[in-house]
């Protein structure tokens, strides 16, 4: 949506290699719903003009997508 072609390369790129990491998580009902109201939390810090709490947002989803994707990765329940 950017028009900006470089980015939407590398978010493609990105989207691809992470896809079976994201199909894996969302097996779990408890962390599809999770991902949604966080993503939620954020947008509506972005309508809201909070770029600091957007941010922060993201953080907190990135950190528990990265320990939801460890915990595949170690053959443990994501809902642990």
């Amino acid at each position: 949506m950017s028009g900006n072609v470089f980015l939407a390369e590398v978010t493609r790129g990105g989207r691809n290699r992470l896809a079976p990491f994201r199909k894996a998580q969302f097996n779990h009902t408890d962390r599809l719903l999770g991902s949604i109201s966080e993503h939620e939390i954020i947008v509506q810090a972005i309508l809201n003009g909070d770029g600091e709490a957007a941010a922060q947002h993201m953080r907190d989803h990135l950190r528990v997508v990265r320990n939801s994707v460890g915990k595949i990765m170690q053959g443990l329940d994501v809902d642990d």
